[in-house]
């Protein structure tokens, strides 16, 4: 799970220019360039219960032409493989989630007839051998390592999934694992960026969600330390796993992993050795992600910041009907969404009439809240 509020308020606008091309020297001036359509006339299923991993791949998938179905855990995976009502030339596969586990849902999925051929790649933050192995066992093609990597994702489903148009260079060998991604090599921005497209406002956005989501991630961690659920908390370092991973937090990152195994082993003796695990648990976590951000952003310091456009003059019935597309996509859940609404607020900036929809419709989005959104934007068309 996804400990709440998620700010996309910025992921959306990075996440749809997330393509950008080969590693760029911090100095160099970053050009959004277009995606390269990679994956164009691809159907995708993404099994992910990590909702902001869900929302960083399905977004970059899409930018490289690729059509995105997403699965919350196990058993909506299977759901929707088994169903028939879409076909799906590739699945991704997160393994560890709640209840039905990536490992069983492939299992099931391949017990049906038809199914042998499906390519499923499985997602993992393990990289140890039996983990590896234990993926094929279930019957799936492949193991990709978290935090993905952009680039890895595209050649693996290629190889795979290769789109009956398209010209795929020739590779080597099949992707039975990819090499962990993680390492000091990942402490220099454009390392991180090769993960993104090498798009450094993609990057700066996404840091940005991720600092808030994860200040309220230490706040329920202390919560759950506090009521010792070791449970929970092993859940909810995971969930940090993960989305640290996603970020590029290195440090973070690793010192979640050794952290996840430890409770493990600790969880399976007694309480007393979780609450020794415990103590100083969360500011040591704090205190780390702080180190590393400091440098994260004394490093996107050094990149340009986007110009500020030049505001247009609208009519009231253009904006109405922006209102109009922006009411659809917020009914339709599409990420979309969030890029309008901005647009739209910087359109109606300083039409003092409507700032406290405009205020209230910008933090139910930042929330993902798009039930109240629409409240707010159906409150302030009236106004206009």
């Amino acid at each position: 799970y996804l400990t709440k509020p998620v700010t996309a308020k910025q992921l959306y606008s990075l996440l749809k220019r997330a393509i950008a091309g080969d590693e760029m020297a911090l100095s160099t001036r970053i050009l959004p360039t277009q995606s390269q359509l990679r994956l164009q006339g691809i159907h995708l299923l993404l099994v992910e219960d990590n909702e902001f991993n869900r929302l960083v791949a399905t977004e970059l998938l899409k930018n490289e032409g690729a059509t995105v179905d997403v699965a919350i855990g196990g058993q909506e995976g299977i759901d929707a493989v088994l169903s028939g009502v879409t076909h799906y030339d590739l699945v991704l596969m997160d393994v560890q989630m709640p209840g039905i586990d990536g490992l069983e849902a492939t299992k099931r999925i391949r017990a049906k007839p038809g199914f042998a051929q499906l390519p499923i790649i499985a997602m993992t933050a393990n990289v140890y051998l039996s983990e590896q192995e234990a993926c094929l066992h279930a019957g799936m093609n492949a193991h990709l390592s978290k935090p993905l990597d952009l680039e890895k994702i595209i050649e693996c489903i290629l190889h795979f999934a290769k789109p009956a148009s398209a010209s795929v260079p020739e590779q080597q060998n099949v992707i039975a694992k990819v090499k962990d991604n993680t390492g000091t090599d990942h402490k220099t921005l454009t390392s991180i960026l090769k993960r993104f497209g090498g798009n450094v406002t993609f990057f700066r956005r996404l840091i940005t969600s991720f600092e808030t989501n994860f200040e309220q991630q230490l706040l329920s961690l202390q919560d759950i330390v506090n009521e010792k659920d070791w449970d929970a908390l092993l859940a909810l370092l995971h969930t940090i796993k993960g989305t640290s991973g996603t970020a590029g937090l290195s440090s973070l990152y690793q010192m979640v992993c050794k952290l996840e195994t430890e409770f493990k082993l600790a969880h399976g003796r007694t309480d007393a050795s979780c609450e020794t695990l415990s103590v100083g648990l969360v500011s040591n976590l704090r205190q780390v992600a702080m180190s590393e951000m400091s440098d994260i952003h004394r490093l996107l310091a050094t990149s340009p910041e986007e110009s500020a456009a030049t505001p247009l003059e609208f009519s009231t019935e253009e904006i109405k009907l922006k209102l109009t597309q922006l009411k659809r996509y917020l009914k339709a859940g599409n990420l979309k969404a969030i890029d309008l609404a901005q647009e739209l607020k910087n359109i109606l900036k300083g039409k003092g009439s409507v700032q406290e929809e405009l205020n209230m419709m910008s933090h139910a989005l930042e929330t993902l809240d798009f039930e109240t959104a629409i409240a707010q934007l159906t409150s302030l068309t009236e106004k206009l």
